[in-house]
């Protein structure tokens, strides 16, 4: 199973608490996303959740995606930057 098919990636030892990426199939712009979280917190150091087979989420981020949040509740929309993201995780 792939990231995009709703893989939940952990961060090393095991905590996905950090930051989760909703993210969608075929989203190029997600991939931009990814970048900038891999950057910020190093690959597999977030948890991606793909929101294509899940009526709820897809009503809550569809038109939203790449949409990052932090283990509070603070939400970003794209577009966002490296520093973005460090100020959202940092609340």
């Amino acid at each position: 199973m792939t990231r995009e098919q709703n893989n939940l990636t952990p961060l090393a030892g095991g905590d996905t608490g950090k930051a989760t990426l909703y993210t969608g199939l075929e989203c190029h712009l997600c991939q931009l996303a990814r970048d900038i979280l891999d950057e910020v917190l190093g690959p597999g150091g977030y948890r991606e959740v793909c929101i294509s087979d899940n009526a709820e989420l897809k009503e809550t981020y569809g038109t939203r995606i790449p949409v990052v949040a932090s283990a509070n509740g603070a939400e970003k929309n794209w577009p966002f930057s490296t520093g973005q993201v460090r100020r959202l995780l940092a609340k």
